[in-house]
């Protein structure tokens, strides 16, 4: 049987208390380990495109697989994959569960929060008082809480750190919401096409998510939004091979189910991803 991430267990003063998951930590952010699952991330048309791939579902049978669904939607069958709701803000999720829109098949929500009108201004100025809330939230109704907060939120404050990834790292928003989170994603993406920066903001974020605290999942963002299929695969597989001893998984955005099959298939293939150390 597979090990599941474990949901948050109570509530404390400064968020949820995780429970002790199974298998450890990973990488340069915690101890390593031959046992601990690869979680990964994905919207419904890569979980088809795992669903037609056997070679991709074969590689990932002993890992953990989260399907983003909406509102009434039922997980891709024939599909070992847990569900989740992903929502952009602190009212919609309340509206959510007022609205009785979250399925009894949703085992986690993600908080996508993002510089842009969907997510409100202060939420946009604030990202960890409204993790909060939104964990407290998640956690009264026994489910996992996914923090997703994007890199693009770090526009919105003064900094000298330099690039976006730096200032982004300089707010400390890892060590909050790792406090908050059962999974939190770092928001590297933008970087794909510059692996060795994209591989630095990935070990950076999971040292300090980790120095919050040692339990939390942490993964890192890839996606398929730019460039040739070709390029782009060598790109993704390569900041897989960079980053997979510093993160549990990946968090997968890759719109076209025929290249999210092959990005999946090239990312299996790493020694790192296919034998977690």
């Amino acid at each position: 049987m597979r090990r599941r991430i474990p949901r948050a267990a109570a509530v404390l003063p400064l968020g949820l208390a995780l429970v002790a998951c199974a298998g450890g930590s990973r990488g340069s952010g915690g101890d390593p380990t031959s046992s601990a699952p690869l979680i990964w991330i994905a919207p419904r048309n890569v979980v088809g495109a795992i669903r037609s791939d056997a070679y991709v579902r074969h590689q990932l049978r002993d890992g953990q697989l989260i399907e983003i669904v909406l509102p009434g939607q039922r997980p891709v069958p024939n599909v070992p994959a847990e569900a989740a709701l992903s929502l952009k803000s602190l009212p919609d999720i309340r509206a959510a569960f007022a609205g009785g829109l979250i399925s009894r098949w949703i085992q986690a929500v993600i908080y996508d929060n993002e510089d842009w009108p969907a997510t409100p201004y202060q939420e946009r100025l604030r990202p960890i008082h409204f993790e909060r809330k939104v964990a407290r939230l998640v956690a009264r109704h026994h489910l996992m809480f996914i923090s997703s907060p994007a890199l693009d939120l770090a526009r919105e404050l003064p900094s000298t750190a330099g690039s976006l990834w730096r200032r982004y790292l300089h707010t400390g928003w890892m060590r909050g919401t790792a406090r908050l989170a059962v999974v939190v994603e770092v928001p590297a993406q933008s970087y794909e096409n510059h692996p060795p920066v994209y591989a630095r903001f990935v070990r950076a974020a999971a040292i300090q998510a980790r120095s919050a605290n040692p339990d939390v999942k942490v993964i890192a963002g890839l996606t398929s939004t730019r460039g040739a299929p070709s390029s782009l695969t060598a790109d993704l597989t390569r900041c897989v091979r960079l980053t997979a001893g510093d993160v549990q998984g990946y968090f997968l955005n890759v719109p076209q189910p025929p290249l999210a099959a092959a990005v999946l298939r090239a990312a299996t293939r790493s020694p790192a991803t296919a034998a977690p150390r």
